[in-house]
């Protein structure tokens, strides 16, 4: 019960004096716990404005949208990928910067985002403020912790690898047109199947939409007398030679003056005013016309309709040139023998030209005959491999495989006439490096039988290195951020929770009321300090311990049976000891993902975690009991896949993924050791670097 003015009224001089100097004190105490939580304040405000820099200045671009797409907030780096200053970019239009053929893509991405919690992904085709047009990796995911509908969106910038990778589907259009005319003109002597078949060529096999040849008629008139793809358009439509406006497009200028004509986006040239229209309407965005000549003069044109603009630059136009001059020598050729002997001559030098740029081109590119023999290397490729034509050309190619079994799976794909895209190897140089590349191959047959293939090669060992240092640095960045939370901002929270705690007991000896509302304050602090322990697991999960990876693995069974009901087991017949930290941690990261990507796809009863050793080797296995690996596979792997075999790669191992008879999947991640729990492999011991700095 508390003391009342009636009682204190009765109380002895001696007995107030004490009340009132106990008071007094409760007063100071109750005014430095205040302090106390006001300095803690400051220091929660402090941690909060450094991780506020983090996203401010992180690698990539971050914005985060409403369900209306406006730009609510944005870091620098989307400031300077899209051209405008990050504060000018609040409260814009998201869509101001997608490009028109892009917004159907951006509208289904944010219709998965605001339907769904998980991270959803895409490609976008962006025209930032100064016009210059990108294409970036998109990664959504919709903002639960907002009371408004939002959602947070990254960016990676990856245009030039999609021009890299443009530039190669273009070249291979380019000689496959070069090809296709070739053998249509050695093999088919009538005029009339000969242009047809240029044209089926140039559609089917280099990627136009429309491709037409047109002779000039004598009443100026140009009259189409071949054509494949959107035939359509040319019903009805109206080209001349003359200079007028029916006349000055790409095809007339092209027979009128004598020379290749190149509209880069017809959309934007006035000469193209009189179709453009119908040319809108068709799809067809870039034209290219080239002269046919015959005995000297010229007698139509050849000309070829892509769907978007800009669809080659200058070189390789100059080798489709070579499509219209051939074109003109096989006219020739058919009207008599002369004609012969100068398609002839043209086919030389199309050799000619195609020999050169083989030896010119700037990737690698490789000849090898159906058992696997290197018939012929350009320089680039050899300077690759840093060995001289003497050394390489004759030797098998599995040979300057890192991996021998690389060369025979690639073999093997192009025995049954698979074209093979993007298949990554590691090749080994003369001076014991090693080099990554990605191989696209393709094989050529005749009357059913295996002749040769080529393969063209592109150096990725920069863009691996970089990705590898990026994978590095970001995991020594949670280790330090986990490090920072539990040191830091944990005891701090700590500290907080035992002045709570006795600021609540106090008052609750006094049966004040505030000693409830104490009590709420430190049920928060203690939640917080839950939430910081256990983001802090997440950031780093495995221990610096021998025994570290064997411990996460079975706490990450265990959280995966509580939080997906999935049975999840983990087995380990015998102690298997790592040193090394960053491998522990890499393979900790290979288990994490394969069992998201398990539970994701497969929806799984049961999951299986295994981890051995056996002489000279970590072997890691996955297994689930799930949906398995569709029929087909498709063309490229997603990003967790990729990621696994990333972290393989850094610390020299190697991933298999296998489909299971009785069904299900088993991935298995196999890490070849010097010693016991150590690794060989040299990109771990920089790894260690970055740790020690």
């Amino acid at each position: 019960m508390g003391t009342t003015r009636h009682d204190v009224a009765q109380m002895p001089v001696d007995d107030v004096q004490r009340l009132v100097h106990e008071l007094q004190v409760h007063q100071i105490e109750l005014e430095m716990q205040n302090d106390e939580l006001r300095r803690t304040q400051v220091e929660l405000e402090q941690a909060r404005d450094r991780y506020a820099d983090l996203y401010d200045f992180a690698p990539s671009a971050y914005l985060t949208l409403n369900a209306q797409g406006e730009i609510l907030e944005a870091n620098l780096n989307a400031g300077e990928l899209l051209g405008l200053e990050r504060g000018r970019l609040i409260h814009q239009k998201f869509t101001r910067f997608i490009a028109t053929e892009a917004q159907d893509t951006f509208y289904l991405l944010c219709q998965r985002v605001f339907s769904s919690d998980a991270r959803q992904s895409a490609e976008l085709d962006l025209v930032n403020k100064q016009a210059k047009r990108l294409v970036v990796h998109v990664e959504a995911v919709y903002d639960p912790t907002s009371h408004r509908r939002q959602c947070r969106f990254s960016f990676t910038d990856i245009t030039e690898r999609k021009r890299a990778e443009e530039r190669i589907v273009q070249l291979n259009r380019v000689q496959a047109i070069l090809g296709g005319v070739d053998r249509a003109i050695v093999r088919i002597p009538d005029r009339q199947k000969l242009l047809d078949e240029v044209c089926r060529v140039s559609v089917e096999t280099g990627g136009f939409k429309l491709a037409w040849i047109g002779m000039a008629a004598p009443d100026g008139s140009v009259q189409p007398v071949a054509q494949a793809g959107a035939t359509e358009y040319l019903d009805g439509i109206r080209v001349v030679t003359r200079d007028e406006l029916e006349g000055r497009g790409a095809v007339g200028t092209a027979i009128r003056e004598n020379r290749p004509v190149v509209i880069e986006d017809v959309g934007r040239d006035t000469r193209m005013s009189p179709w453009r229209e119908r040319l809108r309407q068709f799809g067809l965005h870039y034209l290219a016309a080239f002269p046919i000549r015959i005995a000297g003069k010229v007698a139509g044109a050849f000309s070829i309709y892509a769907p978007r603009a800009d669809f080659f630059d200058e070189s390789e136009l100059g080798l489709l040139t070579q499509v219209s001059d051939e074109i003109s020598y096989a006219l020739m050729a058919i009207a008599g023998l002369d004609a012969r002997k100068q398609a002839e001559e043209a086919l030389s030098r199309s050799e000619r030209n195609l020999s050169v740029f083989f030896n010119q081109a700037p990737i690698g590119l490789l000849w090898l005959s159906a058992s696997g023999t290197i018939l012929r290397a350009n320089l680039a490729q050899l300077n690759l491999l840093g060995y001289p034509a003497q050394d390489y050309v004759g030797k098998s190619f599995v040979e300057f495989c890192e991996e021998p079994s690389q060369g025979h799976e690639l073999l093997e794909r192009l025995a049954t006439k698979e074209t093979v895209r993007n298949f990554p190897m590691r090749r080994r140089c003369k001076d014991g490096t090693i080099r990554h590349v990605l191989v696209d191959a393709n094989s050529f047959w005749s009357n059913n039988q295996f002749e040769y293939s080529s393969i063209f090669v592109r150096d990725i060992t920069d863009r691996i290195e970089l990705e590898r240092e990026i994978l590095r640095v970001s995991d020594w960045e949670r280790r330090r951020i986990a490090q920072d939370l539990h040191d830091g901002l944990g005891q701090l929270l700590g500290g907080t929770a035992y002045l709570a705690g006795t600021l609540r007991q106090k008052l609750a000896a006094k049966s004040l009321p505030e000693a409830r509302q104490s009590g709420r304050i430190l049920e928060v602090i203690n939640e917080a300090i839950a939430q910081t322990r256990s983001l802090a697991r997440g950031l780093h999960p495995v221990e610096p311990e021998p025994n570290g990876l064997m411990v996460a693995l079975q706490a990450l069974a265990a959280r995966t049976k509580k939080l997906f009901h999935v049975r999840c087991h983990f087995t380990c017949p015998r102690p298997v000891l790592i040193k090394d930290n960053a491998v522990a941690t890499h393979l900790f990261r290979i288990a994490q993902e394969a069992i998201t990507n398990a539970i994701k796809h497969g929806k799984p009863g049961r999951i299986e975690i295994g981890l051995t050793e056996t002489p000279g080797r970590i072997n890691l296995a996955i297994k689930d009991n799930g949906a398995g690996m569709p029929a087909r596979q498709r063309k490229k792997s997603g990003m967790g896949l990729r990621i696994m075999r990333y972290r393989a790669g850094m610390i020299g191992g190697s991933l298999a993924i296998q489909k299971e008879p009785d069904g299900g999947t088993t991935i298995v991640c196999t890490v070849h050791v010097s010693g016991e729990g150590d690794t060989k492999h040299p990109e771990v011991t920089r790894e260690k670097g970055i740790k020690k700095d």
